[in-house]
């Protein structure tokens, strides 16, 4: 329902006739049966959701919604972070993801709001602890937001429009839909921001590094890095990048981890995930770039590295951007698989086919990228002796008259257990 009032704009003694038409029009934004979200009825000066804690609630549905009102009674004061964000005469929404998937929030491409807006999307439940998730605004020739972002199913967001400026010109009906599009990192498990407690990312900083799941198997990681701090450690922006977000991983065995981006979709801008080791933050160092970082310097393009993880070893990850302007939804996979590779077990040195010695010295070398456990041997048929050393190894082996067969294995610090190696020698 609405009002409608006619005045004279000044208090002039003319008066007159005066006419005008009301006519309703077709729905210009989709389906008339599509979900709605209307206006709540005004009961003061004040529009209901002018204030964060009175968020208008968008229906949780798998289905698209769309969101109508109308900012020009909001207030002046209720900005937000800061206006360049969330605009002026701001209205809040706020919406709980109804499945994992790939949130887009969009203003009409057609016919486009008549001003000019800001469309914000946050984490957090309050003005001093909003985190910035995705932002657009428009100017003069464009006219249309589109913002995506990675969600989990129960996840809340708050959603902040309004004017680009304090003008009045700035302010009218609005029309944003909002749908959950399908998710496109595989079925793993996914570890999903944690809520905002201050103006910045819990993981921020090292010490408060997200954990991922201490096992084995496969994870997809998202987050968001707009609101993290431009240099949030020592080694920003000379040795990571910029607005770096920390995670943790213990290895609970001997692995070897593969940590990829997406390149479609992509991150969006130049970015590194960086692999660190180390007691604490004072004494961290980085694995080199493929052997445990990335670097990707293209905005559409995703990297891939791999590293050997040692039991009990805890790893900390930065995915930083490689500039202070660069910023938004951030992902990567974490994949640990069990240590299944062989060692390698070689012989140095020449090893005669015919002696007449009553033992042999036989020497050589063994390497795994997880460690050797132990180099053995056996003498025909017997039990298995143990070498002495382990990547430098010798055995001294007895010989019986006539035919000897020694086979020689190395077993790796996961169990592993590499080829034999067979040298027949026959004692004269």
């Amino acid at each position: 329902e609405f009002r409608v009032v006619f005045a004279m704009r000044s208090s002039s003694t003319l008066s007159g006739a005066f006419s005008f038409i009301v006519q309703q029009e077709a729905w210009p934004y989709g389906s008339v049966s599509a979900s709605l979200v209307i206006p709540d009825m005004p009961t003061t000066g004040l529009i209901p959701n002018d204030e964060i804690g009175q968020a208008r609630f968008i229906p949780s549905s798998a289905s698209p919604v769309s969101v109508l009102g109308y900012n020009y009674d909001a207030t002046q004061t209720n900005l937000g972070p800061e206006p360049t964000i969330t605009g002026h005469r701001t209205l809040w929404y706020r919406w709980i993801a109804p499945q994992r998937g790939i949130a887009v929030i969009a203003t009409p491409a057609s016919p486009v709001l008549p001003y000019r807006n800001n469309l914000s999307v946050f984490r957090g439940n309050e003005l001093t602890t909003l985190n910035i998730v995705q932002n657009g605004d428009t100017g003069i020739s464009e006219r249309q937001i589109s913002l995506s972002f990675p969600v989990e199913a129960g996840m809340e967001y708050k959603i902040a429009f309004g004017g680009r400026s304090s003008n009045i010109l700035d302010a009218g009906p609005f029309v944003f839909s909002l749908r959950t599009d399908a998710w496109p990192y595989g079925a793993f498990p996914v570890v999903s921001p944690r809520l905002p407690i201050s103006s910045v990312p819990q993981n921020d900083q090292f010490d408060g590094a997200t954990a991922i799941p201490s096992s084995l198997g496969k994870v997809t990681i998202f987050d968001y890095n707009q609101s993290a701090t431009t240099a949030s450690s020592s080694f920003e922006p000379s040795k990571i990048g910029y607005r770096s977000l920390w995670y943790r991983w213990t290895a609970p065995e001997n692995a070897v981890v593969t940590i990829q981006t997406p390149s479609a979709p992509s991150v969006g801008f130049a970015h590194s995930l960086i692999t660190h080791t180390g007691p604490n933050y004072d004494g961290l160092s980085q694995l080199p770039t493929g052997a445990g970082s990335i670097i990707v310097d293209s905005t559409t393009a995703g990297g891939i590295s791999q590293f050997f993880a040692t039991k009990e070893t805890t790893y900390f990850l930065s995915f930083t951007a490689a500039r202070s302007s660069a910023f938004g939804s951030v992902a990567f996979s974490f994949d640990a698989t069990r240590d299944q590779t062989k060692p390698i077990l070689a012989v140095t040195g020449k090893i005669p086919k015919a002696t007449i010695a009553k033992s042999i010295l036989i020497k050589g070398t063994a390497s795994d990228q997880g460690g050797i456990a132990r180099v053995q041997y056996r003498v025909g048929s017997g039990a298995p002796r143990t070498a002495s050393g382990t990547t430098s190894w010798q055995i001294s082996g007895k010989l019986k008259k006539g035919k000897n067969t020694i086979t020689l294995f190395a077993t790796d610090l996961s169990g592993n257990v590499s080829l034999n190696k067979v040298i027949k020698i026959k004692r004269k």
